[in-house]
């Protein structure tokens, strides 16, 4: 598909933007052939005045943001039923190290995560610079807590994988301690690795990972 709106089609769609005095505007991404949201200045700067049509570039313009960029990853956190239990199942069945434990109650922390009275137990778990925050909300009814599992289709983050040295021997064990697995460990794809998907503590879904050969 071409690279070009036309000039009259881009101004419809920033028109409209700037009615609903939004800030952002929905432009038709041309080479992902998508809708993709792009905020209206950085559009601005990406299109370009040529005859009777103009440029849209496939992504917003990122100039000068060197200096904001991430330096490195920092943790997943998972909010849990009982925070010593899930301690136990991530240290004793992936080998994960115990780490800092720390409490936050009041009014900031409130704020912070948008949940009212918050009062949270954490505890870190890690295995070399990858890490879990374990986070247990004491002021939960654990009585309405759901019993979900996210369907991998879904969108949002659904699933944590291992790396494990033998997939068969790992899954029989956590099998034996009454967790559900989706199929055995397979092989998906030619020359591909061995994965296996269960059904963890907390809703979570995890995935054992064994690399090919």
């Amino acid at each position: 598909m071409s690279g070009l709106l036309h000039c009259e089609t881009l101004k419809r769609h920033i028109a409209k933007a700037l009615q609903s005095r939004g800030s952002l505007c929905f432009i038709a991404e041309i080479y992902l052939d998508t809708i993709l949201p792009c905020a209206y200045k950085h559009v601005n700067k990406k299109l370009h005045a040529n005859k009777d049509v103009w440029i849209l570039t496939n992504r917003p313009n990122t100039d000068g943001w060197e200096d904001r960029m991430v330096s490195d990853y920092l943790h997943v956190g998972i909010s849990v039923r009982n925070l010593e239990k899930s301690v136990q199942f991530y240290t004793e069945v992936f080998g994960m190290e115990e780490g800092l434990r720390v409490s936050h109650k009041g009014e900031a922390i409130s704020r912070v995560v948008a949940v009212e009275n918050t009062e949270v137990d954490v505890c870190y778990v890690t295995n070399g610079k990858h890490r879990l925050e374990l986070i247990e909300y004491k002021n939960k009814d654990k009585a309405k807590l759901n019993d979900t599992y996210k369907s991998q289709d879904d969108p949002g983050l659904v699933h944590i994988a291992f790396i494990v040295d033998d997939i068969d021997e790992i899954y029989q064990k956590i099998k034996d301690l009454g967790y559900d697995f989706n199929s055995p460990p397979m092989v998906t794809r030619e020359n591909g690795p061995k994965i296996a998907f269960f059904k963890g503590p907390d809703n979570v879904i995890i995935e054992l990972y064994q690399k090919a050969d």
